[in-house]
């Protein structure tokens, strides 16, 4: 009733002067925080300091006169700091925090001008060092609490609150503004100490070790930029969320996870109204990196945090996938920069990804946090995809310039792999794998481009394109111990993860080598001994043999990609050495048709004799079907080419054949020795 009497007396009626009205307040102000510490009612202290901090605001003569409103406000605030080392009322801590820095905030914003910083910033210090210290108070002289127990909002409110004003203050002077995270990561890193010495304070020691930590952290990036918000956000939100996890409180971790998404907004709003300055041109050591890196910094300590304190399915994982994607995202600010700095995107792409592997494998083994096989699994994933990325006009991926950094990714990315060797982990095999994956690509690529740069005709093309992919293959089938290091003792665990994606794609280019046009050059042409056809023997061998045993079925086939081999290389000699057209049109000669006849006869007719000599039914019944198209194809497509001497060689040739092989193998034999075997076994069966 007496602080509403006295602003009705000075706002509506002007019965009594400014002065006057605000040395009344005072003094209602004091006697109310008296009464209520004598008599422990901390209702009267809240009503009547909220009365005490309204008074700059009800009272007021629209004079801008900061010293006085903000020695007024010390006063009030040198009360709270006086009554909490009486009483542990949070509340009134609250209220003096709220208004201090709310009023502050909205003066600063209205009236703020640089000639005034002397004046202002020793008050904010002070409001600094006020709720500092009544925050250390609370947690020393509370008793309402078992504990630990820990003011989430005093501690980390406050550099929260006073660190973008200070940057307000400061925003034309970066060098000060990182000087003055210096000095606050200081404060903290002294609390820590003291606090372990003296006192047994081991939850608010910890806060107040991550609070040094990270405005040590923030002093790099504030050199280089007054964008703060995101990365003040970022961290004082983790910190918030580990403090709420801890207490077991919900409202301060939600508010820590809500954080990092406004984090990621404020970062993102920055770098739209971002404008360059000299000092950004340094890598990594520059706002756009430095802001990103620190957002994911802060996701990924909050992921570890929840996989210890609060194990839980799916936030730890979403959390790590978050961090991940922004420490991507600072990768991706730096691609511009590596250019113009005549590092190279590629370049530095690799080595901070390279980097990043080896920093997660030590992490790794010093927290431990298996999760960390994901970052360096999708590290893995992007370097393929980079292995692949390369075309004529920047070079193969093996260039001597890159070979130092290329040097440095496989280092730790096998390091990485060493240290999980004897873990059956799905992650690190999928690691593994998209490392032989990466080998298989750059050497593929690096092999195809020096084949261009040697202006090396298509077939060479060819093979120096998928016998790096062939090689690696038959190594791992035939020496996995060495091929597939440092997990050889476990590849066998998940060998169809190469052996199925690597059979289908060399499956695919034995049929695309099919109807290449093979080219030699600079050698001569010969067929069967030129680099595509004898390329395709080895694919097909390869495939072959490692059908045998799972896919047994499979090598029914391969007589027909036989065939197809035989045919096409019968075509590709006809083109080289006759001249005819690599198209369809090749079909369209007298030469062409002969010359499959005449190959396609010595197929069948040797597959006749043969299985005839050793009893194979299958062998000689085939051999007799390729006779039977060859006789068709003698009148459906040959006679049209009766007039010429091709024509007439064909009709010939074949009909010398089937006499010959009517002489040796007249008839097909009765059943070759597995059908035997077959049907014996059938019987026993039956007969059991």
């Amino acid at each position: 009733v007496l602080l509403l009497t006295v602003f009705t007396a000075y706002g509506k009626y002007a019965l009594i002067p400014p002065m006057a009205a605000f040395a009344l307040v005072v003094v209602l102000v004091a006697g109310a925080a008296l009464l209520a510490v004598s008599q422990d009612a901390i209702a009267l202290a809240a009503l009547g300091f909220i009365g005490g901090y309204l008074a700059p605001v009800l009272i007021s003569t629209g004079n801008n006169n900061p010293v006085g409103l903000f020695s007024y406000y010390a006063v009030l605030n040198a009360a709270v700091f006086a009554v909490s080392w009486k009483r542990s009322w949070r509340l009134l801590n609250l209220i003096g925090f709220a208004f201090t820095f709310g009023v502050g905030t909205a003066w600063g914003t209205k009236f703020y001008r640089p000639e005034l910083f002397a004046s202002v910033e020793p008050f904010l210090v002070l409001f600094f060092v006020f709720y500092v210290a009544i925050g250390l108070l609370y947690v020393l002289r509370q008793t309402t609490h078992r504990r630990p127990w820990v003011d989430g909002t005093l501690v980390f409110g406050t550099p929260l609150l006073a660190f973008p004003l200070q940057a307000g203050l400061l925003k034309d002077d970066r060098m000060a503004l990182a000087f003055s995270a210096l000095v606050v990561a200081v404060v903290y890193a002294g609390l820590v100490y003291w606090l372990r010495r003296k006192r047994d304070e081991r939850l608010l020691a910890e806060a107040y070790g991550a609070l040094a930590l990270g405005f040590a952290t923030l002093a790099v990036p504030l050199a280089f930029s007054a964008g703060t918000t995101a990365s003040v956000w970022a961290l004082e939100g983790a910190g918030i969320a580990w403090l709420g996890i801890r207490q077991n409180r919900t409202f301060p971790w939600l508010s820590g996870l809500a954080l990092q998404l406004l984090a990621a907004g404020a970062y993102v709003i920055g770098q739209i109204d971002f404008s360059p300055h000299a000092t950004s041109q340094l890598l990594l050591l520059n706002p756009a990196w430095l802001g990103a890196a620190i957002v994911a910094f802060a996701g990924f300590a909050l992921s570890l945090v929840h996989d210890r304190l609060r194990p839980m399915r799916v936030l730890p994982m979403l959390l790590f996938a978050w961090a991940t994607f922004w420490w991507l995202i600072a990768a991706l600010t730096q691609l511009d920069l590596a250019n113009t700095l005549d590092i190279g995107s590629w370049r530095f792409g690799l080595g901070y990804f390279a980097g990043t592997i080896a920093a997660a494998a030590i992490l790794r083994a010093r927290l431990p946090w298996p999760r960390l096989d994901w970052l360096v699994a999708v590290c893995a994933l992007i370097v393929l995809c980079m292995g692949f990325s390369f075309d004529q006009s920047i070079g193969g991926p093996l260039a001597p310039d890159r070979l130092l950094v290329w040097a440095a990714y496989a280092t730790a990315i096998s390091w990485a792999l060493w240290s999980v060797r004897s873990e059956s982990l799905r992650v690190p095999a999928a690691t593994h794998l998209l490392w032989l994956w990466t080998i298989a690509a750059t050497t593929m690529m690096q092999s195809r481009h020096l084949a261009i740069d040697q202006q090396l005709a298509v077939g060479w093309l060819y093979t120096a394109l998928f016998a790096p992919l062939a090689l690696l293959t038959l190594g791992l089938w035939r020496k996995p111990e060495t091929f597939a290091w440092p997990r050889a003792p476990l590849f066998d665990g998940y060998r169809n993860g190469w052996f199925a994606p690597a059979s289908t794609l060399l499956a695919i280019a034995f049929v695309a080598g099919l109807f290449d046009e093979g080219g030699a050059a600079p050698l001569a042409y010969l067929p069967v001994l030129n680099p595509l056809e004898l390329m395709l023997v080895a694919i097909g061998a390869l495939l072959y043999a490692l059908c045998a045993g799972s896919m047994e079925g499979l090598r029914r086939i391969w007589p027909y990609a036989g065939f197809a081999l035989v045919t096409s290389a019968t075509l590709r000699a006809v083109h080289h050495w006759h001249g005819e057209p690599w198209s369809m049109d090749v079909f369209d000669s007298g030469m062409s048709q002969m010359a499959l006849t005449l190959v396609w006869s010595l197929l069948g007719v040797g597959s006749w004799i043969v299985g005839s000599k050793r009893g194979d039914r299958r062998l000689w019944m085939g051999g007799a079907l390729l006779m039977g198209v060859v006789l068709l194809k003698l009148v459906v497509v040959d006679r049209h080419y009766m007039g010429n001497v091709p024509g007439i060689v064909s009709f010939m040739v074949v009909g010398l054949l089937l006499v010959g092989v009517g002489y040796i193998a007249p008839s097909p034999p009765k059943q070759d020795e597995s059908t035997r075997d077959k049907a014996n076994k059938n019987d026993e069966a039956e007969s059991t």
